[in-house]
């Protein structure tokens, strides 16, 4: 993207994203070769702050998906693990979005709502996927990917132990931001 900027005259404009809901979406992918030499996955996430509109009724959850919507981050590079499938790749590529996501969220929610204290964001940071934390934060945090093994393993109420024991910590970390 960015050698394509440089070859051509591109202006980036950002404008003032409309909605009384400020979201903080963060997007991951992997590539996993088992054909290559090379046995760290090659990854990519994307971070987005986007608005929406909540609906007139009161009871309804029903938001606008579409809009503005403003790069925040973006990554791509091989993974520091070694991963031995694509689940692996990515579950981890999701994990470590996440952990980006999150720190750009208390960002913009500093930045649109006032200064945060060290003290509320480690509370915010225990609680988090709990009614505390939704609470907590005005800023609404997204997170998606495309596997879906990946979204069947974090959504399941049973957790089956994956064939790489290393990763159930990854998976019910993913899971209790769901809670």
């Amino acid at each position: 993207m960015l050698s394509y900027v440089k070859r051509h005259n591109v202006q980036a404009h950002y404008r003032k994203i409309p909605g009384d809901i400020i979201r903080v979406v963060g997007v991951s992918d992997s590539a996993y070769k088992v054909e290559t030499d090379e046995t760290r996955a090659l990854v990519g996430d994307i971070t987005l702050m986007m608005g929406s509109f909540t609906s007139p009724r009161a009871d309804a959850l029903e938001c606008e998906p579409f809009g503005v919507c403003v790069l925040l981050d973006y990554t791509c590079r091989r993974q520091k693990r070694v991963c031995r499938s694509t689940f692996a790749a990515e579950i981890r590529a999701l994990n470590d979005c996440t952990e980006r996501a999150r720190v750009i969220q208390l960002a913009v929610e500093e930045a649109l709502y006032g200064p945060i204290t060290a003290s509320r964001a480690l509370a915010i940071e225990e609680f988090s996927g709990s009614a505390v934390h939704t609470a907590a934060l005005k800023t609404h945090l997204e997170l998606c990917v495309d596997a879906k093994s990946v979204y069947t393993a974090i959504e399941a109420t049973e957790t089956k132990i994956p064939a790489e024991s290393s990763l159930l910590s990854s998976i019910q970390s993913a899971r209790e931001l769901l809670d």
